[in-house]
């Protein structure tokens, strides 16, 4: 008996059947509809070849869903932001160097840096025919970073300052456990889309000579066209099951090296099945080759991506996996840079060197920017404004930020100028945060000015020191409605892309009536998407006369969040939301939680208790430390009544989980809400974040070809957090017909690396197809709990150890002095996962995060249009003794990932592009559809493949 495990050339298809008037119904699609609806694996069962008559026999499986469309996979989406390739060079690049490079090593990365940009606009130009170069870098410094000539390293002076938080998109940092200080690209979205950052280590730069700049250009070129491009790696890894390195050629029925390339890899070729299989291409026999750069960078002639004539589209890889078989180059041309013939091929003899500038950066600049008209005097809703403005610039707003507070009617006003604000204790905070007057203008809505109060903001940073407004960040508080003339919301455009401001928007109070779609879109929504903002939402929560304090709290953590988001995430004294819970009041008597403590939060942290009324917080509120000591909070709770807070400090708090109870006192119609906040620690703690692959785009839930994705990034530092509980809360806004809320969706994020949506497993970004919300239009507020996961979450650790190669002979080629990058299997990743060999337990930890809030401006389809995800992780194994087919993989959902399929489909054909075409012999006893993300393994006999 033997086994072998599959090596390449399998189609799986996803898709959906028909659903008949008389119930559901499964049938075979025609080839076109079927080839446009299928996503598509390299998977042979090699014993299959193995037969004297080398019959190719393929596997296709087909996931059926009860709807009425095959949608169309792989469209490729344009690119937003301020990087853009103007003219065929690209300006708004962004290098950002992190803290954890310390300054007396800066002058090797500085120098390094340039060479390997300036190297690399040139082989950028050479790879795209002169389609595209770097013409304008922006590298930011670390704050930490000093300018005095004393100094190992003297900046450029005067240096230029960023208030933005400076995550590039090119990123030098520390090594990472997988890679090292090899560049790498975290691509969290599918193909033909832009990647989240390139990073390499602070290492990756130093060199010593042209030849080495030129070998590190051409990795880093690799790494751009996967972030910029959405194109993927086009070669194999030893051990991985689902991109081998090395296949067997279903053309020529021989072992080939897993990859792409424009003429004949040489190397070691192996059975991937055999222990310890990897391929190596041979140091001075391949010379010849020009293609790939995704697949053999290394060779120092290599220089081009694979095109349709070079592409191998059999081959395993992971770019074949995710792209549909499509060639690098042909997703390349399709992108915004190209499409249409934009950025036309070019033969002059242009400068293709960078321009550099330096920028450090600074602390955060904050204007509020809130509307007071006779509106805001209706029920408590300017009292609560207030109260929020209060708490977040006494409490939040990190130390050595500048805060200013503009109010705009008919006119803008400063009420309170661009002001630093130190630490908690500072006075200036308590003015700045009092700064709101306490009676709102008699000016009726239909009368406000929003530009104006933009440019009063731009007066405002403009007045305040030699860096003027660039970078700032405005937030403006405002109702839903009210005029704004397409001339205005023009001019607006036209200032927030001078000043390079980040605008972002809290609509407060929104009034809709109960269970109504939402209303048409704010006219400030533009700003915000074009700005790279971001825009809540606060619902007028009205009892009568009254408000609920619920309208308070969320608008205290919309502001929040925003200046979570508008500041480095990463520095010291970063504001932390740890816990957030919101306990209905008349329902018990006692309210009890949990929330963690860990050490990449500050020695202190902020119980705090939020309420309607004094009298609705009971007397008895109990903390119990993790070593079990019990704090009878009476003698240590603070008041503070401007936001009405009751709140704990506890100081140099242990690490670990803490339990807590509070008496509830609350109404029937209010309630208490606690809340646990804290600082970063440092840059190299837990840092997480959340988003939605639809950024602040408006959502349509009636188009299947427009998926929105959400997603989780949880790391220590630079490092994964693998095996996290991430739990995302999707929960529509406002109330239903009854008068009550709406129930909200919870979603469980995966790390799983099965590529659709989760593109690697363990590179700690989690993720999940946004599920069909039911109901009419509306807003719905999108957050997250991260946790531990009971003990189960690991932190991966390393640089991972490799193996040192004897110094070489002076003769060999620069590539092969690197031992840590060099082609060998043992010193590259990642396949379809990262493989951490270190990690370590993470102690219990909890973050509460928020990303803003989903607007949903179609209902959902009546009838069942959404296909089941992709399967892009079937595995075969084949038992020619008994003739037996085991099949492995990931459950699809009936729309996307969610729920179950109905039932799949498999046939073998005796070629691939039978197979492709879904035409072969039909596979029976399938099992029935698990949930979706379970893992499927069946075994299946076939008796046919002899023939």
């Amino acid at each position: 008996m033997t086994t072998a495990a599959a090596a390449a050339a399998a189609a799986v298809t996803t898709t959906a059947a028909a659903a008949a008037a008389s119930g559901p119904c499964a049938h075979s699609w025609p080839a076109a509809s079927l080839e446009a609806g299928r996503a598509t694996i390299s998977l042979l069962p090699e014993d299959f070849l193995d037969m004297k008559t080398r019959v190719e026999v393929v596997v296709v499986v087909v996931v059926v869903a009860l709807a009425t469309l095959v949608m169309l996979l792989g469209h490729v989406r344009g690119l937003d932001g301020d990087l853009k390739l103007v003219n065929n060079g690209y300006e708004g690049v962004v290098v950002s160097i992190s803290d954890h490079i310390q300054q007396e090593h800066c002058s090797h990365v500085i120098h390094g840096l340039k060479a390997v940009l300036r190297e690399l606009s040139s082989q950028l130009w050479s790879a795209t025919d002169g389609r595209a170069s770097l013409r304008e870098v922006t590298v930011t410094l670390p704050r930490a970073w000093r300018t005095s000539p004393s100094l190992t390293c003297s900046l450029f002076s005067p240096l230029m300052y960023s208030s933005w938080p400076t995550e590039g998109h090119i990123r030098v940092t520390a090594p990472h456990p997988g890679f090292g200080s090899r560049p790498w690209t975290q691509q969290s979205q599918g193909c033909g889309r832009q990647g989240d950052f390139i990073q390499v280590g602070g290492d990756f730069l130093r060199a010593a000579g042209n030849g080495s700049h030129a070998h590190a250009a051409r990795l880093l070129l690799a790494e751009w066209a996967k972030f910029r491009w959405g194109v993927f790696d086009e070669r194999g890894h030893a051990h991985d099951p689902l991109y081998p390195p090395t296949f067997r050629d279903p053309n020529t029925h021989q072992w080939a090296a897993t990859g792409c390339a424009d003429g004949a890899v040489r190397g070691r070729i192996c059975d991937p099945s055999q222990p310890g299989c990897s391929f190596t291409p041979d140091l001075y026999t391949n010379n010849h080759l020009s293609a790939s750069l995704l697949a053999f960078p290394h060779l120092p002639t290599v220089r081009l991506f694979c095109t349709d004539n070079t592409h191998t589209h059999v081959a395993p890889t992971k770019h074949n996996s995710l792209c549909g078989g499509r060639s690098a180059w042909q997703i390349i041309r399709q992108t915004q840079d190209f499409v249409g013939g934009r950025n036309a091929a070019s033969s002059s003899n242009r400068n293709l060197e960078p321009v550099l500038m330096f920028v450090q950066q600074a602390n955060p600049r904050y204007v509020f920017v809130i509307e007071n008209t006779a509106t805001m005097n209706l029920q408590r809703r300017w009292e609560y404004l207030r109260k929020a403005m209060r708490r977040v610039v006494v409490y939040d707003v990190p130390a050595g930020a500048q805060v200013g507070v503009v109010t705009f009617s008919s006119v803008a006003l400063t009420v309170a100028p661009l002001t630093v604000v130190e630490s908690q204790e500072s006075d200036m905070r308590q003015r700045v945060g009092s700064s709101l007057p306490r009676n709102t203008s008699p000016n009726p809505e239909t009368q406000k000015c929003i530009l104006c109060g933009l440019q009063e903001a731009l007066r405002l940073l403009n007045a305040k020191g030699r860096r003027g407004a660039d970078g700032g960040t405005v937030i403006f508080i405002t109702t839903g409605s009210g005029p704004t003339t397409h001339l205005d919301v023009d001019r607006m455009h036209h200032l927030v892309n001078q000043y390079h401001l980040r605008m972002n928007v809290v609509l407060y109070p929104l009034t809709e009536r109960r269970g109504a779609a939402a209303a048409a879109s704010h006219a400030l929504h533009t700003l915000v998407e074009a700005t790279g903002g971001s825009i809540f939402t606060v619902m007028d929560e009205g009892v009568g006369n009254d408000s609920k304090v619920k309208m308070m709290v969320a608008l205290m953590d919309a502001l929040l969040a925003l200046v979570q988001q508008n500041a480095p995430a990463s520095a010291p004294g970063a504001p932390v939301l740890v816990h957030n819970t919101a306990y209905p009041g008349g329902i018990a008597s006692m309210s009890a939680g949990t929330f963690a403590l860990d050490d990449s939060l500050g020695p202190d942290a902020r119980f705090s208790i939020y309420y309607y009324d004094l009298n609705h917080v009971g007397n008895s509120i109990q903390l119990t430390a993790p070593s079990g000591h019990k704090i009878a909070s009476v003698n240590i709770q603070e008041e503070d009544g401007d936001v009405n807070m009751i709140f704990i400090n506890l100081e140099k708090a242990e690490r670990g989980l803490w339990t807590y109870s509070v008496e509830n006192c609350a109404d029937s119609h209010q309630g208490l809400y606690v809340q646990v906040t804290a600082k970063q620690n440092s840059s190299a703690g837990l840092q997480a974040r959340l988003w939605t692959s639809a950024g602040a785009q408006l959502i349509n839930s009636s188009d299947p070809s427009t998926p929105v994705v959400v997603y989780a990034e949880v790391k220590a530092g630079v490092a994964p957090i693998i095996n996290a509980r991430v739990v995302a809360k999707i929960h529509r806004l406002g109330t239903n017909v009854t008068g009550s809320d709406y129930q909200p969706i919870f979603l469980h994020l995966w790390d799983n690396g099965v590529g659709d949506p989760d593109i690697t497993q363990g590179d700690g970004v989690y993720s999940r197809y946004l599920p069909q919300l039911p109901g009419s239009p509306g807003r719905y507020l999108l957050s997250a709990d991260v946790d531990y996961n009971n003990g189960l979450a690991v932190v991966a650790q390393g640089p991972p150890t490799r193996r040192r190669y004897k110094k070489p002979s002076l003769h060999l080629p620069f590539y092969h002095h690197h031992y840590h990058d060099t082609w060998n299997s043992e010193e590259t990743c990642c396949g379809h996962s990262l493989p951490h060999v270190h990690t370590r337990r993470t102690p219990p930890f909890l973050r509460h995060l928020t990303s803003g809030v989903l607007e949903v401006m179609s209902p959902a389809p009546y009838r069942d249009l959404i296909p089941p995800s992709r399967v892009l992780d079937l595995r075969v194994e084949v038992n020619d003794t008994v003739h037996e087919i085991s099949l492995r993989w990931t459950a699809p959902g009936d729309d996307w990932d969610t729920d179950r399929a109905h039932h799949y489909e498999a046939v073998v054909a005796p070629s691939w592009k039978k197979a492709r075409a879904f035409q072969g012999d039909r596979l029976t006893g399938l099992p029935h559809p698990l949930p979706a993300g379970t893992i499927h393994t069946t075994s299946l006999h076939f008796t046919r493949y002899e023939e």
